[in-house]
Formats: C-alpha cells, sequence, structure tokens
C-alpha cells in the first residue's frame, strides 16, 4: 500500500510552496508526474491535475482552505 497526503506531491510529508511549484512544472511539460505524485496533486479531486490543485495547495498552506482527504 501507498498512503498519499493530497497536497504533498513532494512527498515530504509536508504542504509547501514546492508541491505547487511541482504541479505547475507538470501542467506546462517541464517535468513528468509520477502516478502517485498525481494523486497527491489532484487537491480540488476533479481528475485532472491542474493550476488549479497549484491554487488550493498554496491556499492550504497560507490557511485560507484546508485540503480534505
Amino acid at each position: 500500500y501507498t498512503i498519499v497526503k493530497k497536497g504533498d506531491v513532494t512527498g515530504d510529508a509536508n504542504i509547501t510552496p514546492a508541491d505547487s511549484t511541482v504541479v505547475l512544472r507538470n501542467y506546462v511539460g517541464l517535468d513528468k508526474n509520477t502516478d502517485i505524485q498525481n494523486k497527491a496533486a489532484d487537491t480540488n479531486k476533479d481528475g485532472k491535475v491542474t493550476p488549479a490543485d497549484s491554487t488550493v495547495i498554496l491556499r492550504s498552506y497560507v490557511g485560507l482552505d484546508k485540503i480534505e482527504i
């Protein structure tokens, strides 16, 4: 089993702007995320990894939102 923490795309057990950067780099094609990273990145649960997920991660980081499991 693999435990995935929504928003923790880097896998370091923290949700930080670095996770948002990974989402955006994947979106524009600079990097390719693994399936596990994509599961962590889909914070709005729409089945896609987009800049909207990056926004959710950043809002969570500054305390404006909570990422639901």
